[in-house]
This record gives C-alpha cells, sequence and structure tokens, in this order.
C-alpha cells in the first residue's frame, strides 16, 4: 500500500483506463491533471499556459497531500506533464508513492493517435 501511485505515459497508452480499474480495485481516489479548470486569462490579470499549469499542479499537490493527512492511501494521480514527473521527487519527498510509466509494445499507439 503507497500514499500516492502515479500512472504516466503517452496519449492513448491507457493512463485512464488503468487509474479507473485501480480506483475501483482499491477503492482509492483518483485525480487526472486534466481535470484540473483552467483560470486562463479570465478576470483582470491574463496568464500564460505556463503559469496556468504551475498553478494547477500546485493545487493538486495540496488536495492530493489533504486527502493523505486525512488517512486516504493509493491516491491515484495522472496525465502529469513530463517536468512535472520529474519533480515527483522533490514535491513528494515526504511519502511513500510509486510511479509507473505506460508504454505500447507495439505500433498500436501511433496508429490511434494519428
Amino acid at each position: 500500500m503507497r500514499t500516492f501511485i502515479f500512472i504516466a505515459g503517452a496519449p492513448g497508452v491507457g493512463k485512464s483506463t488503468t487509474a479507473q480499474l485501480l480506483r475501483d480495485r482499491l477503492d482509492s481516489p483518483l485525480f487526472e491533471f486534466g481535470w484540473i479548470p483552467e483560470f486562463r486569462n479570465t478576470g483582470t490579470r491574463l496568464t500564460t499556459y505556463r503559469e496556468d499549469e504551475a498553478l494547477a499542479f500546485e493545487n493538486l499537490a495540496l488536495v492530493a497531500k489533504n486527502y493523505a493527512r486525512h488517512g486516504f492511501k493509493n491516491i491515484i494521480i495522472t496525465d502529469l506533464e513530463d517536468k512535472r514527473i520529474g519533480e515527483l521527487a522533490e514535491v513528494y519527498a515526504d511519502y511513500d508513492y510509486a510511479l509507473f510509466t505506460l508504454r505500447m509494445k507495439d505500433q498500436g499507439l501511433l496508429r490511434r493517435v494519428c
């Protein structure tokens, strides 16, 4: 049992499907990074995509860590950008987590995406 389970991989490789199956089997919370709403260019201050993405990642980390503080385990997080995957060791240093990267063995992904 881990505090967090991160699932990474290229578009179409099955991250969402795998995450949903794990969520159902482990009865765990699931967060897909893409679900976090963008508040981009609303209001009086214009923001860049990078700033929005950084804010969304910080918000996701706060929410996920709050779930952990409340005793949840196997909190599943998917769909992070590669840059954020590289930051997991720092951001989640105090937590037990696993990172899985899904890959396609054949050309199926290429056919699905193109």
